[in-house]
């Protein structure tokens, strides 16, 4: 997972694993909570819709993920921006 490719609103195309995690750290820390609201897996993709709860609201994500020799190769991840930080995201 060392050349994770990855992809999402605010950091943009990143390559790694190390600049992946400390991305997701905030996420992390801030979601109070998430509802998985579908998902689709295949033997090398899959695709994950869910409902966050940030302090300030809930907001939805959408995660596609590609695999590699049985790891993560790449994430795409979309949701609203300008929504996630009015909702207390970090």
């Amino acid at each position: 997972m060392s050349d994770l490719d990855f992809e999402g609103p605010i950091a943009g195309h990143v390559r790694g694993a190390d600049r992946f995690t400390r991305g997701v750290a905030g996420f992390i820390e801030t979601q109070q909570g998430i509802r998985f609201v579908q998902q689709v897996v295949t033997h090398d993709a899959a695709a994950v819709l869910y409902d966050a709860d940030l302090p300030g609201g809930t907001l939805r994500f959408a995660e596609f993920f590609r695999f590699d020799g049985g790891q993560i190769a790449s994430i795409k991840l979309l949701y609203d921006p300008a929504r996630y930080a009015a909702s207390g995201g970090r």
